[in-house]
């Protein structure tokens, strides 16, 4: 095949011919390759108020992945759908389909074949987002996420050239587990918790390490406990800073129950209560719990300066990062 012939001009038998499905272990630079297309997207479509995520296999690392790098990219459905198009192709990425309230986008296509980088990039409206659901799942659950890699090596030889049937033929897996992801987060019942609070100190605990600092707040907040089947799994204490500012003052999912978006409803819960006010919320520079908070639409505000560090007694260490500064994100809701 010709390299002088454009991407456009071929047809859907020789695109596939030039991009095959491969599938390849886990590599661990997809995850800092999402991170940086999220930074660039972030600010291409800052005035969206966009809620970006890394989805699909190169988002579980237990399992191996086409070299594709899946990102979700929720705005609101009265946005202006047209103009984000244009900003898109505008900063080389290639719309491949587009519909009222849902876009994809590639980067890294050529006529010579993949680049080094590759990306799909899935615009959706706000709150369609299974492909979250489904992440989160298969990371919470080893065996699944197993019976969902043999899925894919057992289509593989049969749909190398043809993405579309491979596709089709996973609906059914993904669409089931999407599914029963999104049914156990809606077992989740969520009570506010106005006397005795102190029984749920080992929840919060989790979120705050410190009991002299919870016992700050405890008492002058609100606070929120999700059961499932009558048993406490996730926390969240808020309190009321003023008439028009709420602030999460701890947030916290029991750890047999995380990836299972039960951070998110709680978060959503305290949201709807609070509509039409200014949520902040103060967190170390755990890359992880950032990366939630942002898939939320919280962005940043400001930084305390030594905050861990001057009312913790002994220093606190996530995910290998010692935390310092106390930066504080914001939601207008």
């Amino acid at each position: 095949m010709s390299e002088d012939k454009k991407l456009t001009d071929m047809t859907l038998e020789e695109l596939w011919q030039l991009f095959p499905i491969v599938l390849v272990p886990h590599n661990p630079q997809w995850h800092d390759w999402a991170v940086s297309e999220i930074a660039l997207l972030q600010k291409l479509l800052s005035g969206y108020s966009p809620v970006v995520s890394h989805i699909g296999s190169t988002a579980v690392p237990s399992i191996c992945a086409k070299p594709i790098v899946d990102i979700l990219v929720e705005i609101p459905l009265d946005a202006d759908w047209t103009k984000l198009r244009n900003t898109l192709e505008e900063n080389g990425y290639i719309c491949m389909s587009c519909s009222s309230d849902r876009m994809s986008f590639n980067k890294g296509y050529t006529p010579r074949g993949y680049d080094s980088r590759v990306f799909h990039i899935h615009v959706h409206a706000l709150g369609d987002d299974n492909e979250i659901y489904f992440r989160d799942y298969l990371n919470a659950h080893a065996d699944v996420a197993k019976e969902y890699e043999s899925l894919k090596l057992s289509l593989l030889q049969r749909y190398k050239n043809d993405r579309d049937a491979y596709t089709a033929a996973k609906a059914g897996f993904v669409g089931r587990i999407s599914e029963l992801a999104r049914h156990m987060c809606d077992e989740l019942r969520i009570d506010e918790v106005v006397f005795d609070k102190e029984r749920f100190l080992p929840l919060l605990l989790v979120g705050d390490e410190c009991e002299a600092m919870i016992d700050r707040y405890l008492g002058r907040g609100r606070l929120f406990v999700g059961f499932i089947d009558s048993c406490a799994v996730s926390v969240c204490a808020v309190t009321e800073e003023n008439a028009d500012t709420v602030e999460v003052k701890n947030l916290a999912v029991h750890p047999q129950y995380r990836r299972r978006g039960i951070g998110r409803r709680m978060l959503g819960h305290v949201e709807k209560l609070y509509s039409g006010k200014t949520i902040i919320l103060g967190t170390g520079e755990t890359p992880s719990t950032l990366r939630f908070y942002q898939s939320c639409g919280y962005r940043y505000s400001h930084r305390i300066v030594g905050f861990f560090t001057d009312n913790y007694p002994e220093p606190i260490i996530e995910e290998g990062v010692q935390l310092k500064d106390m930066l504080y994100l914001s939601k207008r809701l």
